[in-house]
C-alpha cells in the first residue's frame, strides 16, 4: 500500500490527494497527516526535504513533490486517465505547471506575512501577489471553463489553487473579471474529492 504524508492546509498535498480520490485509488493510499513544521522523523525518513506531500510508493521509495507524485498516481491505474498520453498531455501539464507556480507565489506571500512585522519584506509579498494577479487571467483563458472541461490533473491543480486563494488570500479578488472560471470553480468545489479535502 502507498502512504501519503499530508498536511490538511497544504495546497500541494491537496492536489495529489484529490487526484488519488478522482482516480479511485483511495483504498490503495494510506494518508498520514503530519505537521511538517515540527520536522517529524517519519517525514524526514521518507524525504530529506521535510515537506509535504511525500508519497511512499508500493516499492517503499519516498517520492517528493506534487508534480512527480501526480505522474506516479497516473501510472498506478489506467481506469481513470487524468493526464492524456503523448502530445495531448502537454496542455494539461502546462496548465498544471502554471497552477503550481501560482500556488508557489501564494504560499510565499502567506509565509512572508507570518513573519514578525519587523522582519517582513513587503516587496516580496507584493511581488508574489502581482504574479498571482497576472497568472489568474492566463489560467482563465487557458480553457473554455464554461464548456465543462474534464476534471483532470490541470483542473485539480487549478481548483486547489483557487480554493487556497479563497482560504488564505481572499484580498486577491481572483473572481473579478473571470466569471467563467469562477462559475466552473463553484461547481468543481462541490465534487466529493474537493469537499473531502477542504482545509477549513
Amino acid at each position: 500500500m502507498m502512504k501519503l504524508f499530508y498536511a490538511k492546509t497544504s495546497p500541494y498535498a491537496r492536489v495529489v490527494l484529490v487526484m488519488a480520490k478522482e482516480k479511485g485509488l483511495g483504498d490503495r493510499v494510506e494518508v498520514e497527516t503530519v505537521d511538517p513544521w515540527t520536522d517529524p522523523p517519519a517525514l524526514r525518513a521518507a524525504s530529506p526535504l521535510g515537506r509535504v506531500p511525500v508519497l511512499v510508493t508500493d516499492d517503499g521509495e519516498g517520492l517528493p513533490e506534487s508534480p512527480a507524485i501526480a505522474r506516479y498516481l497516473e501510472a498506478a491505474d489506467d481506469a481513470v486517465r487524468l493526464i492524456p498520453d503523448g502530445d495531448a498531455g502537454w496542455p494539461v501539464l502546462r496548465l498544471a505547471a502554471l497552477a503550481h507556480g501560482t500556488i508557489d507565489a501564494a504560499f510565499v506571500a502567506v509565509m512572508e506575512r507570518r513573519r514578525p512585522a519587523d522582519r517582513q519584506v513587503p516587496e516580496l509579498a507584493d511581488r508574489r501577489l502581482a504574479a498571482i494577479r497576472r497568472s489568474v487571467p492566463v489560467l482563465a483563458n487557458a480553457r473554455d471553463w464554461a464548456g465543462d472541461p474534464p476534471f483532470d490533473y490541470a483542473g485539480i491543480a487549478v481548483a486547489c489553487l483557487l480554493d487556497y486563494l479563497d482560504f488564505r488570500l481572499p484580498e486577491t479578488g481572483w473572481r473579478d473579471g473571470q466569471p467563467g472560471l469562477a462559475a466552473w470553480f463553484e461547481a468543481a468545489r462541490q465534487r466529493p474529492s474537493m469537499r473531502g479535502t477542504d482545509p477549513r
